[in-house]
């Protein structure tokens, strides 16, 4: 029996793993116990340096993966209108303040409020000054800086 993982965009398949038996899984977990048993036996300034050296191994082959794309979708004017017309937009990311400045034409009209400092330079590069800045550049601060704005 196989494990197959796809790629969920184009159903083509990533890896193929094999199902262990009872017997293939005891032994490597013996193997694992066993190495581990002996990895303790190491002085620790020899398993730190030999940490540092796979690190720097590793650093010199990294492979940068795309994980995600941002979209810019197209506004109607009646979203176009909401947007523009709300009390506050709220922007997570660089991404999304350029993709509603191409979608609507503009930052104009409502407050905006940006999650951190990368945000609010892409938002004053689009000429618009951020009016609320989060102080904790999460989700949840957002919020705590629109509330206590709002609260003004």
């Amino acid at each position: 029996m196989t494990l197959v993982s796809t790629n969920p965009h184009g159903g083509e398949t990533l890896v193929t793993h094999r199902v262990h038996d009872a017997h293939e899984i005891d032994l490597r977990l013996t193997r694992a116990h066993d190495a581990q048993r002996a990895w303790r036996s190491v002085p620790r300034a020899a398993r730190a340096d030999h940490l540092r050296r796979i690190a720097v191994a590793l650093r010199a082959h990294v492979d940068v993966l795309a994980l995600y794309r941002t979209v810019a979708e197209t506004l109607d004017e009646a979203a176009r209108t909401a947007a523009l017309g709300a009390d506050y937009a709220l922007f997570t990311s660089a991404s999304s303040a350029r993709f509603l400045h191409e979608a609507a034409g503009t930052l104009e009209g409502p407050r905006i409020v940006s999650i951190g400092p990368v945000t609010s330079e892409a938002i004053r590069a689009l000429g618009r000054e951020p009016d609320v800045e989060a102080t904790e550049h999460t989700p949840d601060g957002m919020v705590a800086a629109l509330l206590a704005d709002a609260r003004r």
